[in-house]
């Protein structure tokens, strides 16, 4: 009977050392998530990894922080509020309706941003060619290119029409624009 007890009480020993030990390699594990928490990635291109911040080389953006999603101590994630789905601004704190009759659909708290934080979808960043940089102290200055059209200033312009039937046999002005003085030839008429 004796050697039973033991032999129970050794198993027991021997399962709470051998679970210690297991343990210990789910700490590791949690460990190695810590630092998966740690890494760097693209949001276009999720292959690519990095140890710290920097640009992806394939597309150019910023890499973002892996997150792990925060979750309630069941495993599901925490609600912050409900809201209504055509109204953001219609907030509760537990599910119901909204006053136009719609089901309240849940924010969850790993959705949550800081007040003013302005977030584009990775695809319409995409789309769009986002690019970001450091902030830095320069001149600005921009070059408009445009297209104009020139105008005669036509208080300054007098129109000639002569009284009789005939045809120009010499013109002495030429071209529209040429400037003429008063009392200068402008052409000879055959009438």
């Amino acid at each position: 009977m004796w050697r039973y007890a033991i032999a129970v009480i050794l198993s027991l020993a021997a399962g709470t050392g051998f679970g210690l030990w297991l343990g210990g390699a789910g700490g590791g594990a949690m460990h190695a998530h810590q630092e998966e928490a740690d890494l760097y990635r693209c949001p276009m291109h999720p292959t690519v990894v990095s140890d710290g911040p920097g640009s992806c080389p394939v597309c150019g953006m910023d890499l973002v922080a892996d997150k792990p999603a925060q979750s309630s101590a069941s495993g599901e994630r925490a609600v912050a509020y409900w809201r209504a789905p055509m109204d953001p601004s219609y907030t509760s704190h537990e599910p119901g309706k909204s006053p136009m009759g719609m089901d309240l659909v849940p924010v969850y708290e790993d959705e949550l941003q800081a007040e003013g934080t302005v977030t584009i979808d990775p695809a319409t960043v995409q789309n769009i060619g986002v690019r970001t940089a450091l902030v830095e102290r320069r001149a600005l200055h921009r070059t408009v290119r445009t297209v104009g059209r020139v105008a005669y200033d036509e208080t300054r312009m007098t129109d000639v029409n002569t009284k009789i039937a005939g045809w120009v046999e010499q013109l002495f002005v030429d071209y529209t624009g040429q400037m003429v003085e008063k009392g200068e030839p402008l052409l000879q008429i055959f009438s």
